[in-house]
């Protein structure tokens, strides 16, 4: 159970960056693009592997009250992604993205939910680069298919739809992981 609720939690954090690729329009800018969704996705693994890394100094100090720790940050994920949910739905979200470095910046704003779960992640049982990989993946996927969608009404609800379930679910694993699983 753990290890799909941690896959999910992954699905829902990579998810993020859809909102974000929704302003690359694939069409006009072309081979551009690529390396586009490639920083969009690259930004959401770097920040957690850093996330991680940074954890596996520091985390320990609150091996005391780890179960606490989790519960509140996936909470505090939880309660960023629905608020963020509403925002996006209005389209305050979506970016034009056709300078590197706007996206880059978009992108790292954006994972700074993937930072924090990925100090978490430390207190489980789970192989950083594995974690990572899947994470770029999911990153990956999601920034592909927002760069091949154009920004209209259905795409940004879709777009908030994930943000809404990523937050209900982070809000399920804060409780399960937090109390249970640890």
């Amino acid at each position: 159970m753990l290890y799909f609720t941690v896959v999910v939690i992954l699905f829902f954090l990579a998810s993020q960056v859809f909102a974000v690729a929704i302003g690359v329009d694939s069409k006009q800018l072309g081979a551009k693009s690529i390396l586009f969704v490639l920083s969009l996705a690259v930004g959401q693994a770097m920040l957690f592997w850093l996330g991680y890394s940074l954890g596996g100094l520091f985390m320990h100090l609150m091996d005391g009250f780890k179960s606490f720790v989790v519960f509140a940050a996936l909470f505090l994920i939880a309660i960023r992604m629905l608020m963020e949910s509403f925002q996006v739905w209005k389209g305050e979200r979506i970016y034009i993205l056709d300078n590197l470095k706007v996206v880059q910046f978009a992108g790292l704003a954006q994972a700074i939910n993937t930072f924090l779960a990925g100090l978490l992640f430390v207190y489980l049982p789970f192989e950083k680069n594995w974690l990572t990989f899947i994470l770029f993946a999911f990153a990956l996927l999601f920034s592909i298919a927002g760069a091949f969608v154009k920004s209209t009404k259905n795409s940004l609800t879709f777009a908030a739809l994930l943000f809404v379930l990523g937050g209900i679910l982070m809000t399920f694993s804060s409780v399960y992981i937090g109390f249970f699983a640890l």
